[in-house]
């Protein structure tokens, strides 16, 4: 963890300490423990092993499977698509959360160059290959779920937090202020590297009391408990009555109050599971957001502060109090020395105000996007894309590379946005406290001038707009506005003609009022790939949100409850049937055979083979009887049978024969 956002602090502490006359400590002094380059450099060896290693813990499965027994394998460091390890997963990205802050805002990489800066991009791209490198047998250990890998995930989660942890307290020049502040910018990354170092251990048990068998029963167990078991499970079940609609104004207070949470910040659904890769995303930007806006912090109060000491100093030197008969040159500094002092404290306080709020929003926006990100993937489940570009104005190969896009993308747009939003709300903070300081000082009267010349426009635009939507509702429609029906259709003519000419001066003030919420809008929803700052006719050349529509549409062509819950049932149907007929069970992972307790169909007697006929029978019976409830139950679903589609082309050719044959009628009289 670098030391250099404390040099403002430990500059400030000696510049205090020297006016005290008293020793000083320096932080800027303290050096890393580790070199960055020679550290990563290092690791990049052990990495390189520690992946091969586990690589030969896998078959190939369709290449050259004869030679050296089908190893190695080639192994993924997390299954983009899946929902298993998903805290795990973000835990290990918000370990290494730092890097990517490094490399961006501080421009750490793996190799130290000092040659020409067009060449400096492929330095970049080198780094990120290192870095990915380095930590690439820590989400293999996550993804292989086998007991080598788990041993070297601890071991890779044990390294990182000892080095981490060393890093930030190994210099002894630090002062508990300093150790303080860097705990707290370290303590997201803290939170997740602690998290890895006792959960991996608990994975590795769990994994060596698990057997390797997989029966039928296994299977079945598993679609139950996984999420699109518990997904399909809620389909199935009846619906909630709706909670009675509140009557007194007590009521509706106490119910708008509880409803702010879920409306302002976010709503759970139960049984509803993120996949790991969003959980994740997610997981870097806050902790990117956090450790930002910490220094940003600790670098205002060190600046502002630095400003304060020297106009103290000065204001000191030319006095606090007027004195009679003294110079105007020097009242005149004074006053222009206590005006900056206001300034410069206005400025702190907005400054950190901006930063705070940008934070709040910056994690308000998160929990939101989450929240949308579920409700489009629900409706696509159902096939209702209505808030995604159409699936036919884009190829398959350009929604996978927005697939592939979108994490990155999405952590580069929180960031951006963070920063506008900061500039955004810094700008409104100056102009309120311009305000307010102008008034203080008594040069405030050319506003209240302005005002007085104003008011009366903006009062008759807001009286003009109340008059037309009052006569549009109680005049101009029946029943008072619930039918979109013409009433009073001279007098609406009348006042449409004189309104024509007043609405070109409203319109003015409108489209300026259109600008202004385009910027605002645009600035708060920077951070959000699920919404467009584009017309819908150009979305597409946003490049933001057609990476999120691939995305969107990838993640519900693959991970659809339904069809998976459907692909695991035939899955439990396979093994049973392999269990009854050949007595064998399969192992977890599909390659490896072994006896289990049934009989070789060969080797039974007729008093088996009939009971496995009966079982059978059974089964048949069993899957009938689910499905002529289930058509019970939902007569819509008749339709889509085979038998009664097959049926209905049938009677559609009947009916179209006499057709034909006029035709071709006619055609022969031509």
């Amino acid at each position: 963890m670098s030391l250099s956002f404390l040099s403002g602090i430990g500059e400030l502490g000696r510049i205090y300490e020297e006016t005290n006359s008293t020793e000083s400590s320096d932080s800027s002094s303290c050096e890393e423990l580790v070199d960055h380059q020679t550290y990563y450099l290092a690791v990049l060896g052990p990495a390189v092993v520690f992946t091969l290693l586990l690589s030969f813990t896998e078959k190939r499965r369709f290449k050259k499977t004869d030679c050296c027994g089908g190893r190695p394998g080639l192994v993924y460091p997390q299954d983009v698509i899946g929902r298993s390890n998903r805290v795990s997963y973000a835990a290990a990205f918000g370990s290494i959360a730092y890097l990517c802050s490094g490399v961006v805002f501080e421009g750490r990489y793996a190799i130290d160059y000092s040659g020409p800066l067009y060449l400096k991009v492929f330095i970049l791209l080198l780094s990120m290959l290192i870095y990915g490198i380095g930590y690439y047998p820590l989400f293999l250990s996550l993804a292989l779920d086998s007991i080598p890998g788990y041993i070297i995930g601890i071991l890779y989660a044990w390294t990182i937090t000892g080095m981490n942890f060393a890093k930030t307290f190994h210099c002894p020049l630090l002062t508990s202020l300093e150790i303080g502040l860097l705990v707290i910018r370290g303590f997201p990354e803290f939170v997740c590297q602690v998290y890895l170092c006792f959960s991996l251990p608990v994975r590795l048990v769990l994994r060596i009391r698990r057997r390797n068998i997989v029966t039928s029963r296994d299977v079945q167990e598993e679609a139950r408990t996984c999420y699109s078991g518990l997904h399909v499970r809620k389909l199935f079940e009846k619906p909630k009555p709706p909670k009675p609609e509140p009557v007194t104004i007590r009521e509706k207070i106490i119910v708008l109050i509880k409803s702010l949470p879920a409306k302002l910040l976010y709503f759970n659904i139960p049984k509803f599971r993120y996949s790991g890769r969003v959980l994740s995303v997610f997981a870097i930007a806050f902790i990117i957001m956090y450790q930002v806006t910490v220094e940003l912090i600790v670098a205002a109060v060190s600046l502002f502060s630095w400003v304060e000491v020297f106009l103290s100093i000065a204001l000191v030197e030319v006095g606090l109090d007027e004195v009679p008969g003294e110079d105007e040159a020097i009242t005149s500094m004074r006053e222009i020395l206590m005006l900056l002092f206001y300034i410069s404290s206005a400025v702190k306080g907005c400054f950190l105000t901006a930063v705070v709020c940008g934070f709040v929003l910056g994690c308000v926006l998160i929990l939101h996007s989450l929240c949308t990100y579920r409700m489009f993937l629900l409706d696509s489940y159902k096939g209702n894309h209505q808030f995604l570009i159409p699936k036919e104005d884009s190829s398959n190969a350009s929604k996978l590379v927005g697939f592939m896009r979108y994490a990155g993308y999405q952590v580069a747009y929180i960031g951006w946005g963070y920063f506008v939003q900061i500039i955004v709300l810094f700008v409104v903070s100056i102009v309120i406290a311009s305000v307010v300081i102008m008034f203080q000082f008594g040069i405030g009267g050319w506003i209240i001038d302005k005002i007085h010349a104003v008011w009366p426009v903006l009062l008759t635009t807001l009286v003009v707009n109340i008059m037309q939507l009052l006569m549009a509702r109680c005049v101009f429609l029946q029943k008072r506005g619930e039918f979109l029906a013409l009433n009073n259709r001279r007098l609406f003519f009348v006042v449409v003609y004189f309104m024509f000419f007043y609405n070109i001066f409203l319109g003015l003030v409108s489209c300026l009022l259109r600008i202004l919420k385009a910027i605002a809008i645009g600035a708060f929803f920077l951070p959000r790939l699920d919404h467009s700052t584009l017309p819908r006719r150009f979305q597409w050349f946003d490049p933001g949100f057609a990476a999120y529509c691939g995305f969107m549409y990838v993640e519900s062509e693959h991970t659809n409850p339904v069809a998976i819950t459907f692909i695991k049932m035939l899955k439990i149907e396979t093994l049973k049937t392999k269990e009854l007929a050949a007595g064998t069970t399969i192992t977890r992972t599909g390659r490896k055979r072994v006896e289990s307790k049934y009989i070789h169909l060969t080797e039974r007697n007729g008093e088996s083979i009939d009971n496995l006929d009966a079982q059978r029978k059974s089964r048949q019976a069993l899957f009938r009887w689910q499905t002529a409830y289930t058509l019970i139950r939902n007569p819509e679903l008749m339709v889509r049978r085979k038998f009664d589609m097959m049926r209905s082309l049938e009677l559609l050719g009947k009916l179209n024969e006499p057709i034909k044959k006029a035709d071709k009628e006619a055609e022969a009289m031509v």
